[in-house]
């Protein structure tokens, strides 16, 4: 068969396709390029440029495929860096967890208050030190020291629910909030509930809600059929919980406060079911969200 090779020109750039092998060339002979490349680019003055985008972006894009790459510009604490998605998570490009620079990420202001709007999803402390990620439950139960986990272990709850952590990690000296955020206290919360109150709102306020979209709201949880508005914007998430066991995820959102109330237990927000609102006391072991209120 007559080998065939087409010549565009477009915008000043030169494509060379080779129609028998379906091969693209850019700036380069189609004879010349690589047998192991379906896309070969050559330049000595030049580099390739994939998609720019946010943290939030990146993380809205719905079913990545396994091997997709984009540069997020906020990553890293905003120094950006290249990430790509490796079939259940998005990882940089030396197969760690991709960064994030919670810094960039969007708030809401509350009553005087301004929270993150995303649920914490760290691998590191303030200081830059790993917290370890624990998967074995019986290892989980004995814990002392601080660690996180994905509900059920599963990597793929992690871009919509974030990370469990255990209070050991909320309460390690090197922090688990980035600078110039910190994890609320018990009368942090308070404050929030007594202005929700004060405001004649109810749980459902808080909530994600994505009123244009029912499925969307029913695979992110709230049982589907739950009522929210969130005109507060504050998104909760029923991201559950981990104690003996993973529980709670579509129907209960907890998230940890740092107020200690004894030498095993420490104070948390939750909302069950769509309607309570409340403090809740676990124990230090159990793994549960973090929301970060600024300084």
């Amino acid at each position: 068969m007559k080998k065939i090779i087409l010549l565009f020109t477009i915008s000043f750039s030169l494509f060379l396709i080779n129609t028998s092998t379906a091969q693209v060339g850019v700036g380069i002979p189609a004879t010349s390029i690589h047998p192991s490349a379906e896309l070969d680019v050559t330049s000595n003055t030049k580099g390739f440029l994939p998609p720019r985008m946010t943290y939030v972006q990146r993380n809205a894009i719905v079913n990545p495929a396994a091997g997709l790459i984009v540069y997020c510009t906020d990553c890293n604490a905003g120094v950006g860096e290249m990430n790509y998605f490796n079939g259940i998570k998005w990882v940089n490009m030396a197969n760690g967890t991709a960064s994030t620079n919670l810094a960039n990420l969007p708030s809401i202001s509350i009553c005087n208050q301004e929270w993150m709007k995303r649920n914490l999803d760290v691998v590191t402390y303030a200081n830059g030190d790993t917290i370890p990620e624990v998967t074995d439950q019986a290892a989980w139960d004995t814990l002392t020291t601080g660690a996180w986990c994905y509900f059920n272990n599963n990597p793929s709850l992690g871009n919509t629910y974030g990370k469990l952590y255990n209070w050991y990690a909320v309460n390690d000296p090197r922090g688990l909030a980035p600078a110039g955020w910190h994890v609320p206290t018990k009368n942090d919360w308070s404050n929030l509930m007594l202005c929700i109150d004060q405001n004649a709102d109810t749980a459902s306020s808080l909530l994600f809600s994505d009123l244009l979209n029912h499925a969307l709201r029913a695979f992110y949880g709230w049982n589907g059929s739950c009522q929210t508005d969130n005109h507060t914007d504050f998104s909760a998430l029923p991201g559950g919980s981990r104690q003996l066991a993973f529980g709670g995820v579509s129907d209960q959102c907890h998230m940890w406060s740092s107020t200690e109330s004894d030498i095993d237990i420490s104070n948390t927000f939750q909302i069950d079911f769509c309607r309570v609102i409340g403090r809740m006391n676990y124990s230090k072991n159990t793994g549960l969200s973090v929301r970060c209120l600024k300084d």
